[in-house]
């Protein structure tokens, strides 16, 4: 019985730990690019849309990659 409690333990401070270690690096990230009011929303934006649904990341990976194509296109002088 001890065995099987130990060994929850040490899965549940894993557990908590990897959460810990993306979310600090999530953190760390959206420091160093988040420039402008429209990254600052873009992140927020995506915060709300995966805590709140159950999208598939792939899918929030592509619809930032669309706007920053948009942001892109919009940056050209012609």
């Amino acid at each position: 019985m001890q065995d099987i409690q130990k060994q929850r333990a040490i899965q549940f401070a894993a557990g908590a730990l990897a959460v810990g270690l993306v979310l600090s690096a999530a953190w760390q990230i959206s420091l160093q690019i988040n420039h402008t009011a429209a990254a600052y929303a873009l992140t927020l934006g995506t915060i709300g849309v995966t805590v709140f649904t159950r999208w598939h990341p792939l899918y929030l990976i592509a619809i930032g990659g669309v706007l920053g194509i948009f942001g892109s296109l919009s940056n050209l002088r012609i």
